[in-house]
């Protein structure tokens, strides 16, 4: 009785190993085509992140601009209250333009990471070829 049972589980085991030895990851994973999707949309998103980061910082460099010709011509005309204002949007313009690299930068590494795993997950979804059996040696 104990090597019937011992037997039929071992059948059992190997027609399981047999069944699911052939399948691969693609068709393992039915989620594998929406993370896909996701990667995609988060690389559009911070695409569109990075173009939003770099039109703030050109207005912000713009008015920094501005405000050092404004400053420049409140020098000229000796009117300290009013420099002494220019100088203190100025400085906030320039705090401001400082965050908004700060975020580009942040937002252009997220970018090429989401790239890279994008990459990466299409790579590992290919099925792999199986390499070519090498000769034996001969003795």
């Amino acid at each position: 009785m104990r090597r019937t049972i011992v037997f039929a589980s071992a059948m059992v085991c190997m027609c399981a190993v047999t069944a699911f030895a052939g399948q691969s990851a693609d068709q393992n994973s039915g989620s594998a085509g929406s993370d896909t999707q996701k990667d995609r949309q988060e690389i559009v998103k911070d695409r569109q992140e990075i173009r939003a980061d770099k039109a703030e910082i050109a207005a912000d460099r713009k008015e920094i601009r501005q405000d050092l010709a404004e400053l420049k011509e409140d020098r000229k005309a000796g009117d300290k209250a009013e420099a002494a204002r220019d100088r203190a949007e100025l400085k906030q313009d320039v705090r401001e333009l400082k965050l908004d690299q700060a975020e580009l930068k942040r937002d252009q590494t997220d970018l090429r990471r989401d790239v890279r795993d994008a990459r990466r997950d299409r790579k590992d979804a290919q099925p792999r070829p199986k390499p070519a059996a090498t000769p034996r040696p001969r003795k």
